[in-house]
Parts: structure tokens; C-alpha cells; sequence
């Protein structure tokens, strides 16, 4: 057992963001080694299935798992990425109501088991301008989707970590002064947030318990009004758990603007740390990067070990030593992504911008993938679990018919790991 660090970052548009990273520190790659990272939770990457390149896809000892909108084009969309020993057992994206309703069809949930704990990796719905609110409806279904799925994973007896833009802050403390935390959110939306939060079955915001009565530290800040050269910000991203997970908690600490740039993003990214944990037994891929890889790399080609009695297939999985410290991570306020309260607007396009200022060569981010662990999984906006992943390269059909007949669900399987 060691230590395991998680970076929770709303990206605010992908595309341009990996080139930010790709001028300062190489590839994402070598941004996962300087922050000594094993899982990568990134919000609104804005990548339709045409993007995910093997560039961006295969990152070396890594594997990804990415929930893109079926809605609209350049929208929403989150990925997980998990490096070595911390690759995933089982897999599901947009997963909060079977897959179907319309609330998993806007690529925002990225649900992954890891042994120790099962990770949801969400963007939370931005409700609409004031005084309309059009999506207000939208977003608490979701999020009351969201408490009943972390709920099932926590009834049967596993530890739960969600992550991600929730799009609403949790109290005052978490509001620049200069606005008022009365007129920001709709009553809804508050309790919304606080049947997660509070209460005897809460969830607990890990930053804000290691930082009671700290104040003017954010997460996002509104681009088109400067606010972050006068930190006025809110806190709407979030680590939250289970009481089970807080004696495991080194640190979780808001990313300095040396490690993630405020031209990146107009979020902050928040880094976890946690320690003593046991990683999934090494195992097969699960079946969701399995299909993934396969769609990018062509697995009829030889080579020449091939030629000589090699077996084929994706690479073998190596384990990694657990990594140390979290390398550096800096409190206070960090650049970040999109908010509610008028601050931001879930948006079409591109989104974010292009670091010039930056003098690092520009690298590709990317190498060969690896396994995961235990297991098969489910494509997007499925919820299939089966118990060996399939071994050729599937035909082109749409995402909705990519369960193999009798899988089963992540929540499924688990259940009949109980006794």
C-alpha cells in the first residue's frame, strides 16, 4: 500500500488546454509525473469521438475513459485518466439513469472502480441565466440522480469519492463578499448540493475540512470581468467522500498558478492525496478501454517480434510503485473553469485560450496504453459489465449498441460481490 494523488480540474475546453500543457511541461504525460499524479478527473473537455485521437487517448502507462455529449458538438464531456497500478477494474459513463434518459446523454459522469474506492468524476449542469433558469429542472434531476448512485455504491458497502464542478457553491464562506450568496442560487439548488454534503449519511467536502474557517480561497472566476486579478471568485469544485476515506487524506490543496497556469483555465484544479490504500488486483482491461484502444490501434498489423511467436494485444499491465508527495500542490487561489451564478455559461466551441507566453517545445502528449484491471465495462451512455473482455476489433456501430448480450451493471456486479 502507498500513497495514491488525484488532480480534479475543470479544463475548460481540452483542445486548447494540452497545448498549454504540451509548450510548459512536454505532454500530459510529463504533467502527470511533475504533479506525481495516479488519476487525472477533467470537466467539460468539449471533444466530440472524432477528437479523441491516440495522442490524446493513449497516454503513457495510462488509461482513459471518456464520457463525450451525445447532445451537442464541442459540449460538456469528462474523462478519467488512471495511470498504472490505479487503472480502473470496471467502467461506466453517463450512467445516472441507465443510460437513456436525457440527463446521460450529455457526456457528464465518468463512474470507475478502484478497489479501494469507486470514483465519479462529474460536471454538474449549469441551470441558466437569471432570471429564466431554463435548466434549473435539468440540474436537480441530476444531481438527485447522482446522490442515488453514490448512494447504492455506499449501501453496499463501498467507499465513494465524487469529484468535479458541481456548479454551486456550498456556503458563504465559499462566495467573494461582493456577492450576495442569497441572490447566486435557487433555494433547489442549495439543498440540492446539502443532501450530499449534510447530514448523518454526508458526503464530506474534503478541502473545507482541512481548512475550517479559511476564506477567499476559489476555484473559478469570471473571465469577462478580470476577477481573478481581484480573486473575486467562487468555490464550486469539489472532493467530496466517504467518513470511511478521511483517515486515508494526506492533503487536499487548490493548485498554484506555477503548476496550472490562469490562462489555461478559469477553474483551478484541486489536488488529492490520499495514503494506505490497496490499488485493484491486476487483472484484464475492462472492456470500455479495451474497445477504445483497439479503435486506435490497428492490432491485425505484425511486427516482426510478431512474425517470431510474440503474442499480440495491448500491452501487458506493469505495476507502478506507489508514487510519494504530491509534488509541490500551492494553497491559495488558482485559475479555473466556468461557474453558475451568471459568472459563466456552459458554451458551445472551443473554449479556453493558448499560452503564448510559454517557451517549452511543444511535444505530443501520448505513448503506448496499458491495462487496466479486472473486467469489462460499458460504452457510452450504457451501464455493462461482463466477465472478459472482448478480444478483436469490434465493428463500427453506433455507441447505444455496444452492450455484448447479458452484461451486467457496475452496481451489479458489485452486488454479487457481497456475501
Amino acid at each position: 500500500m502507498g500513497s495514491m494523488n488525484l488532480l480534479c480540474w475543470n479544463v475548460a475546453a481540452l483542445a486548447p488546454t494540452l497545448k498549454n500543457i504540451a509548450l510548459k511541461y512536454g505532454s500530459l504525460s510529463d504533467l502527470f509525473g511533475e504533479l506525481e499524479l495516479d488519476i487525472a478527473c477533467f470537466q467539460e473537455t468539449k471533444l466530440v469521438e472524432a477528437q479523441l485521437t491516440k495522442e490524446i487517448v493513449c497516454v503513457d502507462d495510462c488509461e482513459s475513459y471518456w464520457a463525450v455529449s451525445r447532445e451537442k458538438k464541442g459540449y460538456s464531456g469528462v474523462v478519467t485518466y488512471a495511470r498504472g497500478q490505479w487503472r480502473a477494474a470496471h467502467v461506466e459513463v453517463d450512467c445516472l439513469a441507465s443510460g437513456e434518459s436525457d440527463i446521460d446523454r450529455e457526456g457528464r459522469v465518468v463512474v470507475s472502480d478502484h478497489g479501494a474506492f469507486v470514483l465519479i468524476n462529474v460536471y454538474v449542469p449549469n441551470a441558466g441565466d437569471r432570471p429564466a433558469r431554463p435548466r434549473l429542472g435539468f440540474k436537480l434531476k441530476f444531481l438527485h440522480a447522482l446522490k442515488r448512485t453514490a448512494d447504492g455504491f455506499r449501501k453496499q458497502g463501498r467507499q465513494v469519492i465524487l469529484v468535479g464542478d458541481f456548479n454551486v457553491v456550498a456556503t458563504p464562506a465559499d462566495v467573494h463578499a461582493s456577492m450576495p450568496f442569497d441572490d447566486l442560487y435557487a433555494p433547489e439548488e442549495l439543498a440540492a448540493l446539502h443532501a450530499l454534503t449534510e447530514g448523518p449519511a454526508a458526503y464530506v467536502d474534503v478541502w473545507r475540512r482541512l481548512h475550517l474557517g479559511v476564506a477567499d480561497v476559489y476555484t473559478v472566476w469570471d473571465e469577462r470581468t478580470s476577477a481573478r486579478a481581484f480573486n473575486r471568485g467562487l468555490r464550486i469544485d469539489y472532493v467530496l467522500c466517504t467518513p470511511g476515506l478521511l483517515p486515508s487524506v494526506v492533503a487536499c490543496e487548490v493548485v498554484g498558478t506555477d503548476r496550472l497556469p490562469p490562462k489555461w483555465s478559469d477553474h483551478a484544479g484541486l489536488l488529492l492525496r490520499l495514503q494506505g490504500l490497496a490499488p485493484p488486483a491486476p487483472d484484464q482491461p475492462c472492456a470500455l478501454w479495451q474497445r477504445r484502444w483497439e479503435s486506435l490501434v490497428d492490432t491485425r498489423q505484425r511486427s516482426i517480434r510478431d512474425m517470431f511467436g510474440a503474442r499480440g494485444g495491448p500491452p501487458k499491465r506493469q505495476r507502478r510503485a506507489a508514487g510519494g508527495g504530491v509534488g509541490g500542490a500551492a494553497g491559495g487561489g488558482v485559475g479555473g473553469a466556468a461557474g453558475e451564478a451568471g459568472t459563466h455559461a456552459e458554451g458551445e466551441g472551443v473554449g479556453g485560450s493558448i499560452d503564448t507566453a510559454a517557451t517549452a517545445a511543444a511535444t505530443p502528449a501520448g505513448a503506448a496504453p496499458h491495462h487496466a484491471t479486472s473486467g469489462t465495462d460499458a460504452a457510452p451512455g450504457e451501464t455493462a459489465i461482463s466477465s472478459a473482455p472482448p478480444r478483436r476489433k469490434p465493428a463500427a456501430v453506433p455507441q447505444e449498441k455496444l452492450r455484448p448480450p447479458g452484461q451486467r451493471s457496475l452496481a451489479g456486479f458489485l452486488a454479487k460481490q457481497q456475501p
